[in-house]
């Protein structure tokens, strides 16, 4: 019995330090050292979405409502389009399990996080299930912004159609390339 206990400790501080040491590395500064480890680091907590991101707090917090989405085009020119979901596209009580989508569509525009925006791109191409002998295709990854009033102005023409924003473009040989 004590034995176990402590092969069940044993196992959780295994898996303890090398996540704790994980979620420091993509919480430190620009340095050496976290420009040597972040690759790892965001193949591990990018999928996970444990990643972290200071754009939402002061002193320049995110101003504009985006959505993220994801154009292709294939070798014949046709165009696909994903949109990544939105809180507002669930009720209560189906968006709180998906709250990390809000998060990982806002890092996606962080200028050090290429990372996203691959991954991003490939699980767009492999949600439209683009058939083997389209390929190769780019993928332009994008956000549609509304913009907002700066404070005490009017609001703006609820009408206006979003800006799209081009984030970055993927080119992609073969379907084997989406599934990494």
């Amino acid at each position: 019995m004590y034995w176990r206990w402590n092969a069940r400790r044993l196992a959780i501080s295994a898996f303890l330090i090398p996540h704790l040491f994980a979620v420091a590395i993509i919480n430190l500064p620009d340095s050496a050292l976290r420009q040597r480890l972040i690759e790892p680091v965001m193949h591990y907590l990018v999928p996970i979405g444990l990643d972290q991101a200071w754009g939402m707090f002061a002193p320049n917090p995110v101003m504009h409502p985006m959505v993220l989405e994801v154009v292709t085009t294939d070798k014949d020119g046709i165009q696909r389009m994903f949109a990544f979901p939105k809180m507002t596209d669930f009720s209560i009580w189906r968006a709180i399990p998906r709250v990390r989508h809000s998060k990982f569509a806002s890092n996606c525009g962080a200028a050090d996080r290429p990372s996203h925006r691959e991954v991003a791109a490939k699980y767009a191409a492999r949600k439209l299930n683009i058939p083997a002998a389209s390929y190769p295709i780019e993928a332009e990854v994008l956000y549609q912004v509304r913009e907002t009033p700066p404070p005490g102005q009017p609001p703006r023409d609820p009408m206006k159609p979003p800006v799209p924003q081009s984030l970055q473009t993927f080119r992609f040989s073969t379907p084997a390339e989406v599934q990494q």
